[in-house]
């Protein structure tokens, strides 16, 4: 809705003067992902840190506009795993999304460092995203 929004507003001429944005990155951390890990880990830095970053290219593409990111991120696991199921990012104030990238940056290295579990049944891919 809100990206509907931004769009609606720029076709008819007038631009806001700063936007919310809120990202959220949903990771499968099970064993079988283990290869994957630290690849997961490095585009996630580069999408959010990196010389092209999410930032970086909105600034660059509309510089009269001020971005507020924030970014949430959760691990999955298969839904066997009970207590073990999802790796929430919760901060200080008690959120799930935060405005330091880079914590958020460091959270998806943390969860991606051991991919655990996984004894094939199905990631919970649903619980993840319906999550509260």
């Amino acid at each position: 809705k809100r990206f509907k929004e931004i769009y609606t507003s720029f076709k008819k001429g007038s631009m806001p003067s700063s936007i919310d944005l809120d990202i959220a990155f949903l990771v499968d951390v099970t064993g079988s992902m283990a290869p994957y890990a630290r690849s997961v880990a490095a585009t996630v830095n580069s999408m959010m840190l990196g010389a092209n970053s999410i930032t970086s290219k909105l600034k660059s593409k509309f510089p009269d506009i001020d971005f507020h990111l924030r970014v949430g991120v959760m691990g999955y696991r298969d839904i066997e795993d009970r207590y073990a199921q999802f790796s929430e990012s919760t901060w200080n104030d008690g959120a799930h999304f935060t405005s330091n990238v880079h914590d958020a940056v460091r959270y998806v290295e943390s969860i991606t460092k051991d991919p655990s579990s996984g004894g094939d049944l199905a990631e919970d891919h649903l619980g993840a995203i319906e999550l509260e």
